[in-house]
């Protein structure tokens, strides 16, 4: 605990850098398969629209939620280091979590599009049944990645119940 000054700011900025950036882990690749299905499957205009506007909201939303997790703090260094800025003052912490469980959702039903949809053109291709279900199952690999943006929303939702605001620097003196 006597170290407890020295050590904890650099780990408390790891932490938020490495989470921050998490965000554009999640719109990024999308716009890679995006990009991908529409090459591949040459869809309507109408569905290319849909696709990428869907594609470049989310990396929208990502970039949001990355500069979101470096200003929620007045001064912003206060959120790494407590000791050296006893004046910070920082959001609610249930504001970020509520955030990230939108882009959550919001991701998750762009996996789900980009599973169902090519599991609709390949079955609608003429080869072998075997052929069309092997390449539906490699297609649709989107839809545990759906199950899992669920499990990780549902974990969100009860951090939000039990999170309370930062304590002030005064319970650690």
């Amino acid at each position: 605990m006597a170290r407890l000054p020295q050590t904890l700011p650099s780990a408390a900025f790891w932490v938020v850098f490495v989470d921050s950036w998490a965000y554009l882990s999640i719109g990024i690749p999308k716009l890679g398969i995006a990009l991908m299905v529409c090459r591949i499957f040459r869809p309507r205009r109408s569905a290319r629209l849909f696709v990428m506007t869907a594609t470049i909201i989310l990396n929208i939303l990502a970039s949001i939620g990355l500069i979101l997790s470096y200003v929620q703090c007045s001064p912003a260094a206060g959120q790494f280091d407590r000791w050296k800025y006893p004046e910070t003052r920082c959001w609610d912490s249930r504001i970020h979590l509520i955030y990230a469980c939108v882009v959550s959702s919001f991701s998750g039903l762009t996996d789900v599009g980009f599973s169902i949809w090519p599991a609709i053109v390949i079955w609608k291709l003429k080869m072998s049944a075997r052929r069309r279900l092997g390449a539906m199952a490699l297609m649709s690999v989107g839809i545990a990645s759906s199950v899992f943006a669920a499990l990780k929303l549902y974990n969100n939702t009860t951090l939000i119940s039990i999170t309370e605001p930062l304590p002030s620097i005064g319970k650690y003196t």
